[in-house]
C-alpha cells in the first residue's frame, strides 16, 4: 500500500467520523430542545391554554364567531385534528414541536406556538 493511499483513507475515515460526531449533537440538541416544550394557544390575540408536548392529550378550542378547532398533542408534537374553517389550512399543517413553530387558523382567529426557552436551530440563511 503506498503512502498517498493511506493519507486518503486516514483523511476520508477523519471526515466520516466528524460527519457522524456532528448529526449527534445535531440531534441531541433537537432533543433537548423540545424536552420542556409547551403549545400555547392563543384566540384572538389572547392566551387561553399552555398545554406540556409531554403528555397526550385533545384539546377543543373556541375560536371567534363560533368557530371551533380540535387540537391534538401526541408522541411530543402537536397538531391540528380539525377545525370549523372552510379551507382546513391548519388540519393539512404538519405537527409542530420546536421552539417558535406556529399552526395558524385564520378564519377562526386561533394560533398555537411552541415554546421552550430552547432554540430550535438556524432555520435561515443570512446574507
Amino acid at each position: 500500500m503506498n503512502k498517498t493511499f493511506r493519507n486518503e483513507c486516514i483523511l476520508v475515515g477523519g471526515i466520516l467520523a466528524f460527519a457522524i460526531l456532528m448529526w449527534g449533537v445535531i440531534t441531541y440538541v433537537q432533543n433537548v430542545g423540545t424536552r420542556n416544550a409547551q403549545a400555547v394557544i392563543m384566540v384572538d390575540g389572547q392566551e387561553v391554554g399552555r398545554y406540556s408536548l409531554s403528555g397526550n392529550r385533545e384539546v377543543p378550542i373556541k375560536g371567534v364567531k363560533g368557530g371551533k378547532n380540535v387540537l391534538v398533542i401526541h408522541d411530543g408534537k402537536a397538531k391540528m385534528k380539525s377545525a370549523s374553517c372552510p379551507d382546513k389550512i391548519c388540519v393539512h399543517h404538519k405537527a409542530v414541536s420546536k421552539n417558535g413553530q406556529t399552526i395558524v387558523c385564520l378564519p377562526n382567529k386561533v394560533v398555537i406556538e411552541i415554546q421552550s426557552g430552547e432554540e430550535s436551530g438556524v432555520d435561515g440563511a443570512t446574507n
